[in-house]
This record gives C-alpha cells, sequence and structure tokens, in this order.
C-alpha cells in the first residue's frame, strides 16, 4: 500500500467496556442492639476514716472507667459504725454530705457528667470538733451497666471485579434504618476503614451515603457500621457504583475533490481494515462513519469493510464504540 493512499492509520491500543453503569450489591440485613451488663467497677476493703480536734483521717479511692460505655453508675456501702457527717467527693466535686441514719443507706446515684476516665473518691467526716466521729465502711463499690460495644458493631464484605473498580467514578451506600428517634445515638459507617459517615441517622426512613472511588478497593470491601447508643435494625443495605461511560474512539479523515469524484464513478473503493490481538475472545463493536452505523462481532483477529458509500467530499469522522473490551492493533482506512 502506497504512503499516499493512506487516509487514517492508528494504532489505538484498548479501549474498555463497561457495560451496566450502575451497578448494585445487595448486602444482608444488621442488627445493631444495645446490651448492658450490672458490673462492679471498683471495690475497696474495710476501712475506717474520722476527725478529732486535732486529727483528721481519710480516705481515698482510686479507679478507672470508660465514660461511655457505662450508665446508671451509683456508689454504695454499709456502715456499721457512723457518727458525724459523712462526706464524699468524686473528682473533687461533692457527691454526698450527710448524717448516715441506718447500716445499709441506700445507694448514691453518681452523675455521668462527673466521671472521667481515671476518677478519684475521697471519704471523711466532720463535725469532730469537740469529739471524735468516726466512720467505719465496709462493702464498698461502684456499680454500673457496662454497655458491651460487641453487639453495637457489624460489618459485612462485597465484592468489585477489576473492570468495575478501574471504570469506577463514584458510589452510594444506602440503607433502611428501623430504630426509635429518642434513643438512637451517633451511628459511624466506615467503608475499608475510611470513616464515611458520623452523626445521627434519620429513624424509620432510607439513609443515603456518596462515597468516591478512593473509598474503594479492588476485590474485596468492607462495610462497617457502629452505634454507640440505642438500637437499629439496618435492612435493604446496598452499595450502587456509577462507573464512567464507556470511551468510544473518535477521529476524522478527509477525502479530496478528485478522490471523492473517483469514488462516485466506481474507479476507487475506499477500505477500512481493523487488526485485533489474535486472543480468541469475541471483538464486538459498533462501527459509525459520518454517522451510518456497522456492528461488529466477530472472533477472527482482522476485520475488513468497504465504506465508498457512506464516505463525503472533505472531513469524515469515524467512531468505533466498543461493545466488549477491544485490544486494536492498527487500524487503516485506505484506498485504492
Amino acid at each position: 500500500m502506497q504512503a499516499d493512499h493512506v487516509l487514517l492509520e492508528k494504532q489505538i491500543g484498548t479501549l474498555g467496556y463497561v457495560g451496566d453503569p450502575d451497578t448494585e450489591h445487595r448486602l444482608p440485613n444488621i442488627n445493631l442492639y444495645e446490651r448492658k451488663n450490672a458490673q462492679v467497677l471498683a471495690q475497696s476493703n474495710p476501712f475506717e476514716i474520722s476527725e478529732g480536734l486535732f486529727s483528721e483521717e481519710t480516705k481515698s479511692m482510686s479507679f478507672s472507667l470508660d465514660p461511655e460505655a457505662v450508665e446508671n453508675v451509683f456508689l454504695s456501702f454499709q456502715a456499721p459504725i457512723r457518727q458525724g457527717v459523712l462526706t464524699v467527693s468524686l473528682n473533687g466535686q461533692d457527691l454526698y454530705q450527710a448524717e448516715v441514719e441506718s447500716q445499709t443507706p441506700p445507694a448514691i446515684p453518681i452523675l455521668s457528667s462527673l466521671l472521667q476516665r481515671d476518677n478519684m473518691l475521697v471519704f471523711s467526716v466532720s463535725n469532730g470538733l469537740f469529739s471524735t466521729k468516726r466512720y467505719s465502711l465496709h462493702d464498698v463499690k461502684v456499680i454500673g451497666d457496662v454497655i458491651d460495644a460487641t453487639s453495637q458493631e457489624a460489618s459485612s464484605t462485597f465484592v468489585l471485579d477489576a473492570e468495575e473498580f478501574s471504570n469506577l467514578d463514584r458510589g452510594r451506600i444506602s440503607f433502611f434504618l428501623e430504630c426509635f428517634q429518642q434513643d438512637i445515638g451517633t451511628l459511624e459507617v466506615m467503608l475499608n476503614r475510611r470513616s464515611v459517615f458520623s452523626g445521627t441517622p434519620v429513624c424509620d426512613s432510607m439513609n443515603t451515603i456518596d462515597v468516591f472511588k478512593n473509598d474503594f478497593s479492588p476485590d474485596r470491601n468492607e462495610l462497617f457500621f457502629r452505634l454507640n447508643r440505642g438500637g437499629a435494625l439496618l435492612d435493604t443495605i446496598r452499595v450502587n457504583t456509577e462507573l464512567v461511560d464507556t470511551k468510544p474512539f473518535i477521529d476524522y479523515f478527509s477525502i479530496t475533490d478528485d478522490l471523492f469524484s473517483d469514488i462516485e464513478d466506481d474507479a476507487r473503493e475506499v477500505i477500512l481494515t481493523m487488526r485485533f490481538v489474535d486472543d480468541g475472545r469475541s471483538k464486538e463493536a459498533e462501527l459509525a462513519i459520518n454517522g451510518v452505523a456497522f456492528s461488529i462481532d466477530q472472533k477472527e483477529e482482522v476485520y475488513e469493510r468497504d465504506i465508498s458509500e457512506v464516505v463525503r467530499r472533505g472531513n469524515n469522522d469515524i467512531r468505533l464504540t466498543p461493545l466488549s473490551e477491544l485490544h486494536i492493533v492498527e487500524l487503516l482506512i485506505t484506498y485504492d
């Protein structure tokens, strides 16, 4: 073939194919619920405290906890010896100050706002100015409901194949949440250990979260849910991926006046030839010359077509839209 008979010559390479631009991954329902267990958070051996004219003996008791993971915390003790006013402070704030009237007094509630990770209880007695006052305290315990976080978190996995991931543009996580709005806490949603939502969800409604390509991973992906308070049933959990549109190959070639006259007189033919990688796979595409479409569906290495009837004088356009992944070694448009 003479070089001046070549109208277009391109080494195209690979043309990717995107099938359904929206792919849905369905995940099983998840039940997040709050489980609490009453536990002794701290306790002390029996001790005595006293106050006299020239002496004072107090007792400090330290304990640690996670303030976010406990509820209904209270202090209990027995006081077989009780004289004067008993004062109990927590982290520098007075918790209790009164004369204890019975050996087994009512438990003293501890407000959540007073609790820290590291806490200090201090027991002291007063009104011992003219005579020594003292308390003997037994079975001193800090008791509370500990929230078991393992029942408030769960995860599911889904898989993106190589083609879906390579053509991924963005995604959307959606789920219907059954819960009581007044009881629900903060819901955290993580995709592949990356936080994509943290806040108060809307109960009895569909919740939607937009995510992006860098939130996903090729192959296996993990979607994780964690609720810090309350309970919820997540159903109709979906991960929808939006893929980029299939990109066609578009180019142009020109037909001179003299050549077009020869084509009209059937003196010359314009031939399109495509040579594919010989991989034995089906080659599917839509070929359009100046808007006139032709279907390609073959396994052979070479595709050839006479396009003389669809070319025109001057500028011409060619558009090749893959319907399967194509590996094109060369595209030629020539005349003879």
